[in-house]
């Protein structure tokens, strides 16, 4: 079981708590006394919850999937934050680490440029800050999958190197983050609504900002996911063409083996046969009269079905 960690800022009267791994007693215990519908707090709890926001008497609850890239697996992973927002405090809640969030908590204890600017109106204002540092995160994610995507274009429509692994991969980046920013933008956009409705603050501007942002990713990915789609099929025609290729060759070459099967079939039964062991060989073109025989035999038939292929432009 991952250790779980409470920590607790308050600067110009605005308290952040974050808590990762959490119990029931911690989320209790930062939500000071304030009632919690069992549906939140199970969400707190456990991943696999669908985003929502939801505003009850005295707090608002958001449940966001974010994206994170785990350098030691490749892979873009999704991780859950639910987040209680009230009247000056500022509940994030995590399962299995948000490195981000939690570096976004640390930078805010240790440096006073940072702390003031976080801290400096609301906790609505707070929230809509870490949301825009996120989201820049997940920018900068997504800004390194279209490069990536660039680099896959030159080996996609190169026939000595296959791409197909490469494009595997990438794509299933992209959709997953295609479909975390989906959620995200509707999740920000409807929060942008409401937002003056439950903090009294006018904090609309910073949520639409927010919600905007996420909707620019969100056609940035259908745009890369498109392209992927296209390298993908490029890929699996230029990877059948080669296949067709090599397979056409091959039965070419198997094809004017024929002849030359056929004559020394006859020619190595245990039967008499015209120039054979049997009633001996022929000597009218000397010695080898038998072998150049057979070889015409062998050659004729293939040099005719060379012109016929080349006739009907099957090579």
């Amino acid at each position: 079981m991952q250790e779980s960690h409470f920590r607790t800022q308050t600067h110009h009267g605005i308290t952040w708590i974050d808590i990762s791994n959490p119990t029931r007693e911690q989320i209790a215990q930062a939500m000071d006394g304030r009632s919690l519908h069992p549906l939140h707090l199970n969400a707190s709890l456990l991943d696999g919850h669908l985003p929502q926001v939801e505003k009850e008497d005295n707090y608002v609850f958001l449940l966001l999937q974010l994206p994170t890239y785990e350098s030691s697996t490749a892979k873009v992973e999704t991780k859950q934050v639910a987040i209680f927002l009230a009247k000056d405090i500022l509940i994030t809640i995590h399962r299995g680490g948000m490195a981000n969030l939690r570096q976004l908590f640390d930078v805010c204890e240790a440096e006073q440029r940072q702390r003031d600017e976080y801290f400096k109106r609301s906790s609505g204002y707070l929230l809509a800050t870490i949301i825009d540092q996120l989201l820049a995160e997940a920018s900068d994610l997504i800004q390194g999958i279209l490069v990536k995507l660039d680099a896959i274009e030159d080996a996609v429509f190169d026939d000595h190197v296959s791409a197909t692994y490469e494009i595997g991969q990438l794509r299933q980046r992209i959709t997953k983050l295609k479909r975390l920013m989906d959620f995200l933008k509707s999740i920000l956009a409807e929060l942008a609504l409401r937002i003056d409705d439950y903090t009294g603050d006018k904090l609309a501007h910073y949520y639409r900002h927010n919600a905007h942002a996420a909707e620019r990713l969100s056609l940035l990915l259908a745009e890369a996911k498109e392209t992927i789609e296209i390298f993908k099929d490029a890929d699996y025609t230029a990877s059948n063409e080669k296949t067709n290729t090599t397979l056409a060759v091959l039965t070419i070459i198997f094809t004017f083996t024929i002849p030359a099967t056929v004559v020394a079939s006859f020619y190595g039964m245990n039967i008499p046969l015209p120039g054979g062991n049997e009633v001996g060989p022929w000597h009218f073109w000397g010695r080898y009269t038998t072998l150049w025989v057979v070889l015409i035999l062998s050659i004729v038939p293939v040099a005719a079905m060379w012109w016929y292929f080349k006739k009907k432009k099957w090579f």
